[in-house]
């Protein structure tokens, strides 16, 4: 995707994809960290990715944002948290008529705006958001947010 990857380092986008599932996992999510002039947007890597696996983009159903790292969108997450007065570690859906404040808020977030980029670019749109806690491990106490975006 980019010339920036040279002498051994990481790539800054993760991703996992099953076209049969209508699916992506973004496991990794670093792109503002490419500092090479031609970085595309995460939605344009998403975009390729999927279309490389011979993904129409029409037919994606889902993106799942594993163990959100962007503070942007963890900040989005515990206000919406604290605002239905949930737990840190409970999970909550999101739907553009159940309220306002929490479906905008989600949508102006970094990943809301990349999956309604792509929503678009496929001719659809982002129906509905799903936040899951996961445990890091059954031996740590540490938590992680799963942001699952269903599009149609």
């Amino acid at each position: 995707m980019t010339r920036g990857y040279q002498n051994g380092e990481e790539p800054v986008v993760k991703v996992e994809i099953d076209v049969s599932k209508r699916k992506m996992v973004v496991e990794a999510a670093y792109n503002a960290e490419d500092k090479t002039p031609s970085r595309l947007h995460l939605n344009q890597v998403l975009e390729y990715l999927w279309e490389a696996e011979e993904g129409e983009l029409e037919q994606l159903l889902y993106i799942e944002y594993a163990e959100i790292d962007n503070e942007a969108t963890k900040v989005v997450l515990q206000n919406i948290r604290t605002r239905r007065q949930l737990a840190t570690t409970t999970g909550f859906k999101v739907k553009p008529g159940m309220t306002s404040e929490d479906w905008a808020a989600l949508v102006q977030s970094p990943f809301g705006k990349v999956s309604q980029r792509m929503a678009t670019s496929g001719g659809t749109a982002v129906k509905a958001f799903k936040v899951e806690s996961r445990r890091f491990s059954p031996t740590i106490n540490l938590w992680n947010d799963y942001l699952t975006v269903k599009l149609g």
